[in-house]
């Protein structure tokens, strides 16, 4: 198939490739995951040009305030932290950036002095371990196609742990969104939160051709979506 192509002429560790095959889904994304995270920097962008950290970067330093307080959910090896304070210029608002991780190993490869604490957290397991209203930004990039039930509460929780006026700043996959479509519209209709930017449709993977068995031209296709939070539920 198109798919097996693709993977076979890539310069990639097996689990990328398997993740690859499976049009980056998987039941089992700890144990994935786990087994990835030596090779993952290595393969996702320099392999597979993995374009999603650096457009959620870019939105979310459109909405950096002095001495921001960041989260950073499924925070991997660092990668949204390090565009921050490298293309970004976080560090001189003074702020700091907390990560969480399904993926232990995935933490221990993260590189001293991109976060100001490191937790171990699986993020569909609600509530989350962190103070309500306490973010100006909460970030995810690369998690959330991952999530497959209770997904209202996990929303919940992204619209729980930030401030009043705070952004949800969240990569989707077009593919997926109708899977969180109810759970974005519970939100809504609470007048707790509103979609207030986002951008156009990019590809995640730049260096490939067809692998995505989901979508028409073998790609994933993603956008990144901001809500802002209202009010408190």
């Amino acid at each position: 198939t198109n798919c097996k192509m693709a993977s076979q002429t890539l310069q990639i560790s097996e689990t990328a490739r398997e993740l690859l095959s499976s049009g980056f889904r998987s039941d089992s994304p700890e144990e994935l995951y786990t087994k990835w995270a030596k090779t993952y920097e290595t393969d996702s962008f320099a392999s597979l040009g993995f374009s999603s950290p650096f457009h959620t970067a870019r939105v979310a330093a459109k909405y950096l305030v002095s001495k921001a307080q960041v989260l950073d959910m499924g925070c991997g090896t660092g990668a949204l932290s390090q565009l921050l304070r490298e293309a970004h210029d976080f560090d001189e608002t003074g702020g700091e950036i907390d990560g969480s991780d399904l993926t232990q190993a995935m933490l221990n490869n993260v590189k001293p002095g991109l976060y100001r604490n490191l937790q171990k957290c699986d993020i569909s397991e609600t509530p989350w371990p962190y103070e309500t209203n306490l973010y100006d930004l909460v970030l995810c990039n690369g998690v959330l196609v991952y999530i497959n039930e209770d997904m209202t509460n996990v929303l919940k929780e992204f619209h729980r742990v930030l401030k009043v006026g705070g952004k949800a700043i969240l990569m989707m996959r077009e593919d997926d969104v109708a899977k969180w479509e109810p759970a974005m519209t519970v939100l809504k209709c609470a007048n707790a939160w509103e979609l207030t930017d986002q951008t156009e449709p990019y590809d995640n993977f730049e260096k490939i051709t067809k692998f995505n068995e989901r979508s028409e031209d073998g790609k994933v296709w993603f956008r990144v979506k901001v809500f802002t939070k209202l009010k408190e539920l």
